[in-house]
Formats: C-alpha cells, sequence, structure tokens
C-alpha cells in the first residue's frame, strides 16, 4: 500500500523531494484542459509552482482558481515541459490533511514521524 508523504511545492520544484508518492497543499492558480485528455492544474506555494496532472484513467471534479487542494500522487520531473509534477493525481482534497496519507478506497491519515522530520530539514 503506497503512502503519500507530506512535502510543499517549495521543495518538489527545488528537485530537493526524495520519495516518488507524495501530498502538498497549494493554491490552484490555472486549471487548463490538455488536447491528450489530461488536465492540468498549477499549484502554487509562493513563487514556486509544480504542475498536478488528471489522466482520464482516474478522473476528479475540476478544480476552481483560486481554490486550495491537497493533492496526492506519484512526483515526477517532466523533461518536456522543464517542471516538477504529480502526474498522475491520485486522489485530492479541498480540505488540508495533515501527515502523510495511504491510498485504499478512502483516505487514511498515517503517523510517521520520521517522514515529518525529514521533509522539515529540506
Amino acid at each position: 500500500m503506497p503512502v503519500f508523504h507530506p512535502t510543499t511545492v517549495t521543495t518538489i520544484a527545488a528537485g530537493k523531494f526524495t520519495s516518488t508518492h507524495g501530498k502538498v497543499t497549494a493554491k490552484v492558480t490555472v486549471v487548463r484542459n490538455e488536447t491528450d485528455g489530461d488536465i492540468h492544474i498549477r499549484l502554487v506555494e509562493g513563487t514556486s509552482f509544480i504542475i498536478g496532472e488528471i489522466i482520464p484513467e482516474l478522473p476528479k471534479s475540476k478544480s476552481v482558481v483560486g481554490s486550495s487542494r491537497t493533492v496526492w500522487g506519484i512526483v515526477r520531473y517532466d523533461l518536456v515541459h522543464k517542471w516538477w509534477e504529480i502526474h498522475p493525481v491520485i486522489g485530492w482534497s479541498s480540505k488540508a490533511i495533515a501527515g502523510a496519507i495511504a491510498q485504499i478506497d478512502t483516505i487514511t491519515e498515517v503517523s510517521t514521524p520520521e517522514t515529518d522530520e525529514a521533509d522539515d530539514s529540506e
């Protein structure tokens, strides 16, 4: 069962997040439909951003620009666009979710103090 570790947009955008499974809470500033059926969500924290990609195989409701979302999924670097992203977005919530989460059929909060401490040092 994958665990999605809490981090920040700034940490991912700087290439300092070392897990493949991440979770961030950020402001949505752009929502764009792509020709391949994906939906790009620009997630912003301060001057840093990453892209959340919703794929047709894992549909989500469209987010509203200006809203805040907690987003979790697979963290990767997009060599074509030269940006960091969560692709695909596995799940999201309009509520802030503290700590790491495990994806089963529903959201389950998981206590992982060692992960939270490691993230604080980045």
